[in-house]
């Protein structure tokens, strides 16, 4: 029986890449277009497909030494990391953007307020000296 659920997820996770497929499948890539051609395939490669199609992490390339362990955190190589924290990253990045903005423009501010008073320090200066001269 044709399954279209099962061809929708190879092609979610593989597109036309049949030799990707049959790799991360880990089938040959003539059994993998024989699933494409029927629509059909043993069950724990159906289920396979579907946790690739859904996102779970593949085991080479750069996600190679992450995993999701059984409290549902994903364990990176730099630290543990919540699905809140995935969650709100966007939350978190702008937030970290307005901070560095207002930290900017308080620092011009206060680089300004060095510069006023180095004037003010020079005209305190002058009039000092100009008053010393008049008498």
């Amino acid at each position: 029986m044709y399954d279209n659920e099962f061809i929708a997820n190879l092609n979610k996770s593989f597109s036309l890449d049949h030799k990707k497929g049959a790799h991360t499948l880990g089938v040959s890539l003539k059994t993998y277009k024989s699933y494409r051609k029927n629509g059909n395939a043993p069950i724990p490669v159906k289920k396979l497909a579907s946790i690739i199609a859904r996102g779970y992490l593949p085991d080479e390339g750069p996600w190679k030494f992450f995993y999701i362990d059984s409290d549902n955190s994903l364990i990176s190589p730099y630290g543990i990391i919540s699905a809140g924290d995935i969650a709100f990253y966007h939350r978190k990045k702008w937030a970290a953007e307005k901070y560095r903005e207002e930290y900017n423009k308080l620092k011009e501010k206060v680089d300004n307020t060095k510069e006023l008073n180095e004037v003010q320090d020079k005209l305190l200066d002058l009039l000092v000296f100009v008053q010393s001269k008049v008498g």
